[in-house]
């Protein structure tokens, strides 16, 4: 018994070690945690799925209480890295919730006149369902067709296509791009909020797979997209889409390539065999993106490195805290682009965002997917 009362109290204070660990992965500036590489899905936990987190430590915290754990010399101690922790993952609620307002400001410093089609209904910061549900994900009325082969590279050319019962006809269409740093992924795993979100307000979605390094090289991923993009306006008719209405939006090395593809359009360079086909897009939409180069030798792999004077309309989502691509990247290719193009550039700042901050239902996902959807709406009634 005199071991049992020793062991139990220990447990409940590495839980709370644990715990608070990770919460101070989640808050602490990214110079500090940089250095860590912070597991991503581990420390998205405490950013995304912050409800979770608090309905776990509340239900370790009952456990001890019944079982006595309090009342030992490390049991008070627990409780308080316990209570602080909580307390972080507050902190981290009321960031996510500034997000909706962050997306109204920056509209208002870029899209004139959104505010006049009422928008801004759609952009509302709230404890939503799926908040709740974090990553669970539910699809209703929503038709999937899978493993739509759009060239000839086999699995890494196929794609998913989404659509609702009651989408219209000459729906406009969002293309997604996996993120992955260029080696992993696929489609239909990531960006789902967005997806869903878009497919509810009666758009096509389709969400891909390209090439992966090593066993491509540049610019064979983007070569990829350019024939997505070719060969959704060449069956546009086929899946009622209207081939004017075509969004390209990707995340991390997703969003890269989406950028990439956007200031190259018709490039004959990056379309062999196909230079006649019309890749052009509406808009770009890339959330954490890397734009830097692919390899070191190939400078052209950076969109930085590309004339942006005929770029079209983009939106730009960063977080502050992303331990895996800093924020640097996107301010500066949001520079590069609004430096010559006439089209808006909307970059957003999130604060308290690590990497694939859309990866699950969130407050933050579900406030960057309608932003995304008046950006994108915006774009097309303008």
């Amino acid at each position: 018994m005199e071991g049992s009362d020793v062991v139990e109290p220990v447990g409940y204070f590495v839980t709370a070690l644990l715990y608070a660990s990770g919460v101070c992965f989640a808050v602490v500036p990214r110079k500090w945690a940089l250095p860590f590489r912070s597991p991503g899905k581990y420390l998205l936990m405490f950013t995304e799925l912050p409800f979770h987190l608090l309905l776990f430590l509340f239900l370790s915290t009952f456990l001890a209480v019944i079982e006595g754990d309090l009342n030992s010399v490390l049991g008070p101690v627990s409780l308080v890295i316990m209570a602080a922790s909580a307390a972080a993952v507050l902190w981290g609620i009321s960031k996510s919730l500034k997000t909706a307002s962050i997306l109204r400001h920056a509209f208002d410093e870029h899209l004139e006149g959104w505010r006049r089609t009422g928008a801004q209904a759609g952009i509302r910061h709230s404890f939503s369902v799926r908040a709740f549900l974090g990553p669970f994900r539910i699809w209703r009325g929503v038709k999937r067709t899978r493993n739509i082969a759009y060239a000839d590279k086999g699995s890494r050319n196929r794609m998913d296509l989404y659509r609702h019962k009651r989408c219209p006809d000459r729906a406009p269409v969002l293309i997604h791009l996996h993120g992955g740093g260029f080696v992993s992924g696929k489609k239909s795993t990531q960006s789902l909020p967005m997806i869903q979100h878009f497919v509810k307000r009666g758009w096509v979605c389709i969400s891909a797979n390209y090439r992966l390094l090593p066993n491509a090289e540049f610019p064979e991923p983007l070569i990829d997209v350019k024939k997505l993009i070719a060969w959704v306006r060449m069956h546009a008719g086929t899946y009622n889409i209207d081939p004017d209405k075509i969004f390209l939006a990707g995340n991390s090395a997703g969003g890269h390539l989406a950028t990439m593809a956007a200031l190259t359009v018709n490039d004959p360079v990056y379309q062999p065999g196909f230079e006649e086909a019309d890749t052009t897009i509406a808009a770009a939409i890339s959330f954490y993106g890397y734009y830097g180069r692919m390899e070191m030798k190939k400078e052209l792999s950076s969109p930085l490195n590309h004339d942006a004077k005929d770029a079209p309309p983009f939106f730009l989502v960063h977080g502050d805290r992303d331990t895996y691509v800093s924020q640097k990247g996107a301010k500066r290719l949001s520079q590069h682009i609004a430096g010559s193009s006439v089209h808006p550039v909307v970059y957003v700042e999130l604060p308290g965002a690590e990497h694939n901050f859309d990866l699950f239902h969130s407050i933050r996902a579900e406030s960057i997917s309608r932003g995304a959807a008046v950006f994108a709406e915006w774009v097309i009634n303008r």
